[in-house]
C-alpha cells in the first residue's frame, strides 16, 4: 500500500498564464511601457484559449492597480514625514 501523500493542487489555466506573464515582466522580457503580445500571440505561445488569456490579463491589471495604489500611499506617507524605515526606497510593481 502506498503512503498517503499531499494532494496535487488544481490550478486554473488563467493562474498559470498570470504566473508566466508575471515572469515575463520580472525577467525584463516585457519592459515598462512596452505593449504585451496580442491575445492571439499569447494563445499560441502558451497553448491556451482566449478566456484563460483574458482572465490572466484582468488579474494582471488588478495587481498593477493595487501596486500603484500602494506606491501612491507610500509616497503620501513620505511627503508627510511618516517613518519609512525598513521599506525599499524604490517603487517596484508587486504582482503577488
Amino acid at each position: 500500500m502506498l503512503p498517503a501523500s499531499e494532494p496535487i493542487p488544481r490550478r486554473k489555466l488563467s493562474d498559470e498564464v498570470f504566473d508566466r506573464l508575471k515572469r515575463m515582466i520580472m525577467s525584463g522580457e516585457a519592459r515598462p511601457g512596452q505593449t504585451l503580445p496580442s491575445e492571439r500571440e499569447l494563445m499560441d505561445r502558451f497553448g491556451v484559449g482566449r478566456p484563460a488569456i483574458r482572465e490572466a490579463m484582468q488579474a494582471l491589471a488588478s495587481a498593477i492597480e493595487r501596486s500603484s495604489a500602494q506606491a501612491g500611499e507610500a509616497a503620501a506617507r513620505a511627503r508627510h514625514g511618516v517613518d519609512m524605515a525598513g521599506q525599499s526606497s524604490r517603487m517596484v510593481v508587486q504582482l503577488d
